[in-house]
């Protein structure tokens, strides 16, 4: 093979051989003991409908763990990664977060027009020497809004399709619970009212203590979910009491959560969840912080207490999007 050295790099749905020698990644003084890379085929990280219609960029969301990638004990927070296409052009992206020591790793990359034909491919390089070079302005510009809320939001639900489940892509119903001393009422799917329009989800609930509790739920699918990337959860809320937002990891054994609380109004009010918005873990409740729990979430929760009603609408996650819950 003319001296050249030669490795199979396992791609996500592909496997090609290529010289570490070559300049398939536009630089060819690199070798396979300097330099690791993988061949990427767009088909494999860009679901259908994240392309955008009458054609255009786009930006893929390429999802590390151990499952598709070697972290490397000694790999930086990113900082050796490099996107190129095949012919060694730069490509823009953008690393949401790169954490070697939990084995998990999101990037965004940005994907013109000759990276969106059949058969494309991009080579995502690391173990380089540590720079900065991603361009997060680079990677989303010109991407309309519309396909920017598409590719970096999820619907939850919007109560606007006439069933109390929610519009993940495994739908799961909305629930209500309580605590032993608590009561709440059957889920109501009403007219918003109150110089709100459409539908909204509702109950009425009373609660003995400060500590009791009713709440609206609903499970994100049907097993844990990485929210890591997670931006903000963003609901339309109304009612009287105390309101807590809860992110639950339910499993057999273990019930862990994160939350965060708000004060209701009796007019609907926007209210915006972030990650440093949640309390540090202290084990009320179950809450063991943001960070315990955002790798693996099962639930959603909003518990109030108090005495009165409690009503929900548009309820959105940013910072993620649909193939999160897949």
């Amino acid at each position: 093979m003319n001296g050249k050295r030669w490795r199979f790099v396992s791609a996500l749905g592909l496997l090609v051989a290529w010289s570490c020698t070559d300049d398939v990644a536009g630089n060819s003084v690199q070798t396979e003991d300097t330099v690791t890379a993988r061949v990427i085929v767009v088909d494999s990280v860009l679901p259908y409908w994240e392309r955008p219609l009458g054609g255009g960029a786009t930006v893929a969301f390429l999802r590390m763990d151990s499952t598709n990638f070697d972290f490397h004990r000694d790999s930086t927070d990113g900082a050796d990664l490099d996107v190129r296409t095949l012919g060694g052009r730069s490509v823009a992206f953008r690393k949401v977060y790169w954490d070697p020591a939990k084995r998990i790793g999101r990037l965004q990359v940005r994907l013109d027009s000759e990276l969106l034909g059949h058969g494309a491919r991009f080579v995502l390089r690391w173990k380089l020497p540590p720079v900065e070079r991603q361009d997060s302005a680079a990677v989303w510009k010109g991407i309309t809004d519309n396909q920017s809320l598409l590719l970096n939001s999820a619907p939850i639900d919007d109560f606007e399709h006439g069933a109390l489940f929610n519009l993940l892509p495994l739908a799961q119903p909305w629930f209500t619970s309580h605590s032993d001393s608590a009561t709440v009422s059957a889920l109501s799917l009403d007219s918003a009212r109150h110089g709100r329009a459409g539908t909204a989800i509702g109950v009425s609930y009373t609660t003995k203590a400060s500590s009791e509790y009713a709440q609206i739920g609903t499970t994100f699918g049907n097993g844990f979910y990485n929210l890591r990337s997670m931006d903000s959860l963003v609901a339309w809320v109304r009612g009287s009491g105390y309101l807590s937002v809860s992110f639950d990891h339910n499993g057999t054994d273990v019930h862990l959560k994160a939350w965060a609380h708000v004060t209701l109004d009796t007019a609907w009010k926007r209210i915006r969840i972030r990650p440093r918005d949640f309390d540090p873990a202290n084990g009320v409740g179950g809450n063991q912080g943001w960070d315990k729990v955002c790798t693996t979430v099962s639930h959603l929760g909003f518990l109030v207490s108090g005495n009165g009603q409690m009503w929900i609408d548009d309820v959105r996650i940013y910072g993620v999007n649909a193939d999160d819950f897949r």
